[in-house]
Parts: C-alpha cells; sequence; structure tokens
C-alpha cells in the first residue's frame, strides 16, 4: 500500500537533496569523469565547490546549474 507524501513532506525532501554534499570520488562516479576533469572545472570555476576542512565538496544545487550551463 502506498502512503501520500503531503505538500510539507515533498518541500522536506526537495531541501534535503539540495542540501547534499558530493566527494570528489562520488561525483566523478555519477558524472563518469575523471578525478582531473572534475579538478579543471574547478579551476577554472566553472563547478562551484566547498571547502570542509581538508575536504571538497559540491552541493547537488550547484552539480545541477554546472550540467545546465553545459547546455548553453
Amino acid at each position: 500500500m502506498a502512503v501520500a507524501k503531503t505538500s510539507s513532506e515533498s518541500n522536506s525532501t526537495v531541501a534535503v537533496n539540495s542540501l547534499r554534499l558530493l566527494s570528489v570520488k562520488e561525483l566523478c562516479e555519477l558524472l563518469g569523469v575523471s578525478r582531473s576533469k572534475v579538478y579543471v572545472e574547478m579551476a577554472s570555476r566553472r563547478l562551484r565547490c566547498i571547502k570542509l576542512g581538508g575536504s571538497t565538496r559540491f552541493r547537488l544545487a550547484d552539480v545541477e546549474a554546472y550540467l545546465n550551463g553545459l547546455d548553453a
């Protein structure tokens, strides 16, 4: 039996997904590209990232914006 989500539950799911942080490894696997390609895109500032201590993370929303910009 399927349970319908309320609009507030759907909105919170969207909010959580937009806050999801991906590691470099996860992003490489998601996009099917090498680590060096990710670092080239970061260095050119086409792909936004977040530095947390010694870690580099990517917001899912920023990855989507990057991918949408590739179509242009």
